[in-house]
Formats: C-alpha cells, sequence, structure tokens
C-alpha cells in the first residue's frame, strides 16, 4: 500500500496537531509552515540536508528508521509521519495515536488522469466530439487525448464527426474500477449542520468548490439521508470558524480534497452542473466512486442510481 499524504493529515489530526491545508504540498501544522514531503521510502542523509531551513519539512514515510527519528527528535525544523507504523515526529516530540485505519492507496507509479478524465467525458454525451474538442473538455493536451483514445479500444469508437462511445455504462464501471482516487490532499472536518448545509458553508469560502458524495449526489439523484459531504477546492479551506472541528476520516461528516488530479474541474465545466442556487458540483461518474468511498449499506444502489442517471443523460446528448 503506497503512503498518501492524506494518511499523514490524519495521523497528525488524531495526535492532536492542528493542520490547516495550504495545498496538496504545504500546510499550517500548529501555527507553523511546513512542506510536505511524500515518500515511500525514507529520505538520505543528504536529500534531508539540502532541504534544511527556515521551514520545517515533513517527510511522511511508511516507517521511520532510526536516524530520521533522531533527527526529528533534534531538530524542530524536521518532522516525521510515518503512516504504516502510526508514529509521528513534531516539534521534536513523539506522538503515537492509537491505531485506526487509514486510507492507503494501491496506485503506483503516474497516475494516467487524462485516461480518467477521457473517461467521464465520453460518458457524458453521444455527440462525436473531435479530438480538440475533448482536450477542452477534459483540460489536456490534444496529444494526451490521442494517446488515450486508442488505449481505450473499442470503448472509443471513431465516425467522420468525432470520436464517441456506444456504451457509457460500461465506460463508467470501467472508471469506478480503475480509478486510484483524486489524488492530493484530504483534510477531514467533523460538523453538527445537515450535510448539504456542511457542503454550502465550504462553498461559501471559495465559489470554485465542487460539490461531490453525497452532497451532489442528493441534488442529482435524492435517494439516500446524505452521510458525509465531500468537496473539492483549490486550496484548504478555514472552518473553523463555521463550527467545524478537525477530525479524522472515520469520524468526518466533510471531507476537503485538494486534488491533484486536473481534469476534474474542467470536466465538471463540460457537464455543465449546477444546483442549488449555483452551487458547482463534479460530474455524476466521480460523484459515483466519491459515494462508494463514502460507503454505508446501501453506497452500492446509490452508486446504481447515478450511473443510471449519467446513461440516461447520455441519451440525451447535449
Amino acid at each position: 500500500m503506497a503512503t498518501t499524504t492524506s494518511d499523514a493529515i490524519d495521523l497528525l489530526t488524531a495526535s492532536g496537531i492542528a493542520v490547516e491545508v495550504k495545498s496538496f504540498t504545504e500546510a499550517e501544522i500548529a501555527g507553523r509552515h511546513a512542506r510536505l514531503r511524500t515518500r515511500q521510502t525514507p529520505p538520505s542523509p543528504s536529500a534531508i540536508a539540502a532541504e534544511r531551513n527556515d521551514h520545517v519539512v515533513v517527510y511522511v514515510v511508511p516507517r521511520v528508521t532510526e536516524s530520521l527519528a533522531r533527527l526529528a527528535a533534534d531538530d524542530a525544523n524536521i518532522a516525521v509521519v510515518a503512516t504504516t507504523e502510526g508514529i509521528v515526529w513534531w516539534n521534536r516530540k513523539r506522538y503515537e495515536p492509537e491505531p485506526r485505519q487509514l486510507q492507503a492507496s494501491t496506485q503506483r507509479g503516474k497516475t494516467p488522469w487524462a485516461r480518467f478524465g477521457l473517461i467521464r467525458a465520453l460518458a457524458r454525451t453521444r455527440r462525436p466530439r473531435t479530438q480538440r474538442e475533448l482536450a477542452v473538455e477534459v483540460g489536456v493536451t490534444q496529444a494526451a487525448i490521442s494517446q488515450n483514445l486508442h488505449r481505450l479500444g473499442e470503448h472509443a469508437q471513431k465516425s467522420s464527426e468525432g470520436w464517441f462511445t456506444t456504451d457509457p455504462q460500461t465506460l463508467a464501471n470501467l472508471f469506478l474500477t480503475d480509478y486510484p482516487g483524486s489524488g492530493g490532499i484530504t483534510q477531514y472536518w467533523y460538523g453538527l449542520d445537515p450535510i448539504i448545509r456542511q457542503a454550502q458553508l465550504a462553498s461559501n469560502h471559495d465559489k470554485s468548490v465542487l460539490w461531490s458524495g453525497d452532497a451532489a449526489a442528493d441534488l442529482l439523484v435524492p435517494w439516500r439521508t446524505p452521510r458525509m459531504a465531500v468537496v473539492y477546492a483549490r486550496t484548504g479551506l478555514r472552518l473553523a470558524s463555521d463550527g467545524f472541528a478537525e477530525s479524522t476520516s472515520n469520524k468526518a461528516t466533510l471531507a476537503v480534497t485538494v486534488p491533484a488530479d486536473p481534469t476534474i474541474w474542467p470536466v465538471a465545466a463540460a457537464y455543465g452542473r449546477r444546483r442549488n442556487h449555483d452551487n458547482l458540483i463534479v460530474d455524476p461518474v466521480l460523484c459515483a466512486h466519491d459515494v462508494r468511498q463514502s460507503g454505508g449499506s446501501d453506497s452500492d444502489q446509490a452508486v446504481q442510481r447515478l450511473i443510471r442517471h449519467t446513461v440516461d443523460e447520455w441519451h440525451r446528448g447535449d
């Protein structure tokens, strides 16, 4: 299982250390600016020496070595979050909160964001589109679209007018099977307001925030009682003033993700989804993925309703 930055934020929060996400590589931790360095192996002494300055560098690794622990114990500008061991070194102190389940990613290598964005774009409408049009919808280069259209094989068909799919349901299910998540960094919050209200409070901080998960599903195909809101933001959100408390993933009612996936906003714009006084929401295929991740005994049924909605919209065309 790959170590992720979101795992580190979860573990820092469980240790009682305040975290304010700035981007998927930077955060304000206990009042100090910190740079986050996620690695699958501990850094070498020379790599650590090269990054030493006035800012804190947080090394997010599966396990902490004795030498790295000694450095963190001696230097307040070196911090360590060992996600597999559940150990945090911060400000020269060691923390080891109670064990809990981490949402660990199994993704290896470079994530094919263009492919996943293209799948969602093709599932949007049966109308054929040129590679240039698809590149705009997905937010990637035309070369990336060309490569991935051929990799999709029979899932992407070509006519004289452009590219299309004849089976949006299969494409959507392919996305649900293969998509590793949006990457980046996720911060979890707990609030007492209704879930839709929590998403609205997040949107109040930045009008470009996109709703997903139960919050978006409730606007697209209301069916189950929302259990957790998921929102995508370009930077971290300061939500404590709105009555939220920092939380761990297993207790959260709101997840704020600053994603690494660059296709989320362009594809959402292509779908053109606005509901509930112009709050922006993600495309229904990504929404289905996030609903599934939120869990619950009825999540699979909710996912199928979202996929059915996607297919119905595809049949209608633009």
